[in-house]
């Protein structure tokens, strides 16, 4: 269990864990009892998802992940409407960023293992890609129709320009640990 949160209007104490899941409970006299599982904030990347924040506004609750995600969760006692509203990128640091050479867009990645495409007047994330290892450089193509990240260990990866899918990948001569692009 990572955070616990007592709402005194609802009544309701509730605790996420690194397991990306939200539970309620009670207390009967000094001890606690699991009532539910509310809801779940999975990813396919092991600790990802662990809840590291919980708060509720009357029928809202905000949920805070491990991985910089802020979700707004509107009726979470009913039909659990998941809104996210913040996302960024979330170990070690920030290493490449990139603009579309016609679009409000730009590009990043980092040591998380992972290229996020965003709208830069809308202010959100649009698309992300996970990668097998930390980015180095990432970029736009002139045209703007593909995007090329390289990772630790040298292989370059081209995506389309939205994140889609896998273009192609190619290895290249920097491919020891002390080589930079």
């Amino acid at each position: 269990v990572f955070v616990v949160h007592y709402s005194k209007t609802n009544k309701k104490l509730l605790s996420g864990g690194k397991d990306g899941v939200i539970k309620e409970w009670m207390i009967e006299g000094s001890k606690l009892k699991c009532i539910k599982t509310l809801m779940s904030f999975e990813d396919s990347v092991s600790q990802i998802s662990a809840i590291r924040l919980i708060d509720i506004f009357e029928n809202r609750m905000l949920v805070g992940t491990r991985s910089s995600e802020l979700w707004v969760v509107d009726d979470w006692s009913g039909k659990q409407n998941k809104n996210k509203i913040l996302s960024g990128h979330f170990e070690g640091e920030l290493w490449g960023m990139s603009c579309h050479p016609s679009k409000p867009l730009f590009v990043t990645s980092g040591d998380d293992n992972r290229i996020k495409l965003w709208h830069a007047l809308e202010n959100k994330q649009l698309a992300e890609s996970i990668l097998t290892e930390k980015s180095r450089c990432v970029t736009f193509s002139y045209c703007g129709n593909y995007i090329a990240t390289v990772i630790n260990g040298g292989k370059v990866i081209v995506f389309s320009g939205d994140l889609s899918r896998k273009i192609a990948e190619y290895s290249s001569t920097f491919n020891k640990v002390n080589q930079w692009v």
